[in-house]
């Protein structure tokens, strides 16, 4: 039933007011059951929303937690090893060939040499590696008895190590004109170096002995090893010289 203006006998319309016509926002002046509703339900998803945030959190804290755990445990190990150093006789290695001898050299031994009773014990020799210190390759070096000298065919009946490490070169003023792979011409100079000769039993990994030995060079070999990262000709010890450093340990008079 609409109500009656007395003045103008005109029905009274019901006052609507615009959104525009306030300062207050209007939100839904009619259902004010469904707006309740969805204030509650804006909660509850608001609630869910920061449970599961705060879970994802939790997991990712743990997961940082581990990482950091694992990381600590890593730097630790990386910082024992390299503050230990390789443990002579610690590695044991089946050799294959006559190679795998130059694992003496870092603390390794030698499970299948076959040990003698014999006066006389064969010896291998092994350089420093020129771009990678610590590691070692076979030796161009001769000695004056080749029966002293490591036998390739019969590697297992090498009995001693040797290993040599370059403590100091000195630029001879030597350049030789040589040939490389390639067939590309070289100008490489030539050094003479001082080396530390260190001896080991192969099938124990112990250290006999250490000395300390010249390489010295007057004129261009005939042939010589280098790289291309470091073109420089290294002078071997005189077969007189590196037989008289071993002949202790070689020969049992």
């Amino acid at each position: 039933m609409k109500e009656i203006n007395p003045s103008t006998d005109q029905p009274i319309e019901p006052l609507t007011l615009n959104a525009s016509d306030s300062h207050e926002k209007v939100i839904k002046p009619q259902g004010s059951i469904k707006t309740n509703a969805t204030v509650v339900e804006t909660d509850e998803t608001n609630a869910k929303t920061k449970r599961l945030f705060l879970t994802i959190l939790g997991v990712i804290l743990i997961i940082v937690i581990v990482v950091g755990v694992f990381a600590v445990l890593i730097s630790k190990d990386s910082k024992d090893t390299k503050t230990k150093g390789p443990t002579p006789g610690n590695n044991q290695i089946n050799a294959a060939s006559l190679l795998d001898y130059s694992s003496v050299c870092s603390g390794s031994k030698i499970i299948n040499t076959i040990t003698t009773d014999a006066k006389k014990r064969r010896i291998a020799f092994f350089d420093e590696v020129t771009t990678n210190s610590g590691q070692y390759s076979l030796s161009d070096v001769a000695l004056e008895d080749s029966t002293w000298e490591a036998d390739y065919t019969k590697y297992t009946s090498t009995q001693l190590v040797g290993c040599l490490t370059r403590i100091k070169e000195t630029n001879t003023g030597i350049k030789c004109d040589l040939t490389d792979d390639n067939k590309q011409d070289q100008k490489v100079s030539v050094y003479n170096v001082t080396y530390r000769l260190t001896i080991y039993d192969a099938s124990t990994g112990q250290l006999l002995g250490t000395k300390n030995i010249e390489g010295k060079a007057s004129a261009c070999p005939y042939f010589a090893t280098y790289t291309q990262d470091n073109p420089k000709i290294y002078a071997l010890p005189e077969k007189s010289v590196l037989s008289a450093a071993v002949k202790e340990y070689v020969v049992e008079e």
